[in-house]
Parts: C-alpha cells; structure tokens; sequence
C-alpha cells in the first residue's frame, strides 16, 4: 500500500454540604490543559509556559521515534509549540487537547522528515540514549527494549508512526486513524505490518534470550 509524507491536515459531583472541614493541601491543584488553553487565549504566557514543561518531554520522545534523530526532533518540537502559541485560537475542544496537540507535532515531524534528504537518514543505534527519561528519572533500560527502540526507528514512516502512537503511546487505532488524517483500515494494515516486521526482526534477539 502506498505510503504519503504529506502533511497532515489539524483541524482539529455535587458539591456535599456536609459541616466537616474540607482538606487542603500546601500545593494548589495544577490546572487542566483545556483551563490552560483558555488562559493562553488570554494572552497568559505564563500558561503557555506551563504547557510546554508540561508537554515537552513527552512530545520530544514521539518526535524521535518518529525521526530517529535528535536534532530533527528538538526542531520538530520547536515547531510544534510555534504553531501551538500562534494558533492557539484553532483549538475548538472537539478533541482533547493532547490529541489536537499529538497532531500538530505528527505534522511537525512529517513536514522535516519530507525536507531531509537521503544522507541524513539516522541511525537508530543513538536513539535510546538521546531519548528524555520518563518522569524526569533515571532511565533503566533492558537489551530487549533497546532493541526494540531500535527496530521501532528502523520501520518505514508510515508503520513507525502508526506503532508509536497507537502501542507506544496508548491512543486507540480509531484515534491514530484520525490523528494521522487516515482511513481505519489503512491506519490497522501499517500497525499490522509493522508488528510483522518487529516480531520477524526481533526474533533471533528473543531466541538468543530464551537459550
């Protein structure tokens, strides 16, 4: 099936009434990403701020996978809370924000990835030691989830980016189809050859494992 690195399109309890006190904590609750967004409308850039240390690092990690390069990444990323800052008023709510958002950084990522030229395909060999770690912690990492890492950067675009969103990072098929701006089906037959290929390519890691 023919594969496109065109852009994709972005459109986008009672209260109790009982006497006993209420606890309070020392730390206010951190607001909603869709309170931020409002804040932003605002013209608040201190939301704005919020939103990217929020948002980055998660972001930065899609972004590499997707492009397998460090530099390409962080300029994705850049690019991604530009759009995010000027365009703010794009975003209606019909989705939730971090969907919205997944789809300007996927766009993002495509618009450099079509730009790149041939000699600066990465390697996928540095991926994992570039990646941010979860949580702001230490990351530990098993062989199999370096190799792993390392196939995932080594799929064909499309495939990769399918896997990334739907397995990596959790969204379901119906919403990577719509992120992507792709068809349900054609959004199922990449994640199923890319799980082909994984499982093909990682085969004689997990027999050398099992010996």
């Amino acid at each position: 099936m023919p594969q496109s690195d065109e852009p994709i399109s972005s459109s986008d309890e009672p209260i109790s009434s009982s006497d006993e006190p209420i606890s309070s904590s020392d730390e206010p609750m951190s607001p909603s990403d869709e309170a931020l967004i409002a804040d932003l409308k605002s013209g608040d850039l201190g939301a704005f701020r919020n939103l990217y240390e929020r948002h980055r690092d998660r972001m930065l990690r899609v972004a590499m996978r997707i492009l397998s390069n460090r530099a390409d990444a962080d300029d994705a990323v850049q690019e991604a809370f530009v759009i995010l800052y000027t365009k703010v008023g794009g975003f209606g709510g019909r989705s939730s924000f971090t969907t919205w958002f997944y789809r300007i950084v996927v766009n993002a990522c495509l618009k450099i990835r079509k730009k790149r030229s041939k000699a600066h395909e990465a390697a996928a060999t540095g991926l994992l030691d570039a990646l941010p770690a979860e949580g702001g912690g230490e990351r530990s990492v098993t062989g199999a989830a370096r190799a792993l890492d390392r196939e995932i950067a080594l799929l064909p675009l499309r495939q990769r980016t399918v896997f990334t969103l739907s397995v990596v990072e959790g969204f379901s098929l119906e919403e990577t189809a719509r992120m992507l701006g792709l068809k349900g089906g054609t959004a199922r037959y990449h994640l199923f050859k890319a799980r082909e290929r994984l499982r093909e390519r990682l085969r004689p890691f997990m027999e050398d494992r099992n010996d």
